[in-house]
């Protein structure tokens, strides 16, 4: 037992918050992420996420954005992610399977190459 009452009550309280089921799906993703790209673990926390959305969309809705690795081959890190949407995301994630490798850097500078000409 918390303050809210129990650990559903306290998780369905938090989910009534939009910013914070955002920011929960987001990492989310990126947690089940890691599998995809083999890796043990991440290094990056909910905050530092939604500080890299923010840097893209102020106001951003929920399952909008996602963040993926630039590098596939290192730990997901504050340093080493790009924000993309969805479909993006899905694009990429299959390039990475397929072992595209180079297409799938070339995929992230373009997106990048985008984000810092807004």
């Amino acid at each position: 037992m918390n303050e809210y009452g129990g650990g559903r009550e306290a998780k369905r309280k938090q989910l009534n918050d939009v910013d914070k089921k955002r920011r929960i799906y987001t990492w989310k993703k990126c947690y089940a992420d890691r599998k995809i790209f083999k890796q043990g673990k991440i290094a990056i926390g909910q905050n530092e996420i939604e500080v890299e959305v923010m840097k893209i969309d102020q106001k951003p809705l929920i399952d909008t954005y996602a963040v993926v690795p630039r590098d596939g081959t290192v730990i997901i890190s504050p340093s080493n992610v790009i924000v993309v949407t969805l479909q993006q995301r899905k694009h990429l994630i299959q390039l990475f399977r397929d072992n595209n490798l180079g297409e799938y850097n070339k995929k992230i500078n373009e997106i990048d190459n985008i984000e810092r000409g807004k």
